[in-house]
């Protein structure tokens, strides 16, 4: 009696829809970094046993953040150049533009947790995993 040959496909390793929501829902709790960071962490270490559905989303979140992180740069820059501004009263409006300009990232990074949600919702892959945008 012969044994049945081993299948060698790769097993997908986890959940295509509830990890991809969950990382969702981390980056949406964006007001403390911890979540971020664990989201983003997640995305890394689950895009490789994911299935092309998942995998489209977890790269859609790892861009997210890596995108997100060098968009921040410069308003990160005029904080730090205005703060000490703020002793001759030059430097209110540099934190307030500072302040605006992580504002505009937040919504944008938001905006973008919540389409991805969306698709991820329907049992959708994402379709544009690689936009700058949405």
């Amino acid at each position: 009696m012969a044994e049945p040959m081993p299948d060698h496909t790769p097993a997908v390793l986890h959940d295509e829809r509830t990890l991809p929501i969950i990382i969702y829902i981390l980056y949406l709790m964006g007001w403390s970094l911890l979540p971020i960071g664990i989201g983003v962490i997640m995305a890394y270490v689950l895009k490789d046993g994911a299935g092309q559905r998942a995998l489209s989303h977890y790269i859609f979140q790892i861009r997210t953040f890596w995108i997100g992180v060098c968009l921040s740069i410069v308003p990160i820059l005029i904080a730090v150049i205005g703060l000490p501004l703020t002793l001759i009263l030059i430097g209110f409006k540099l934190l307030a533009l500072s302040g605006a300009l992580l504002g505009l990232i937040g919504i944008w990074a938001a905006i973008r947790s919540l389409i991805g949600l969306l698709y991820v919702a329907r049992g959708e892959p994402h379709p544009r995993p690689r936009a700058w945008l949405f």
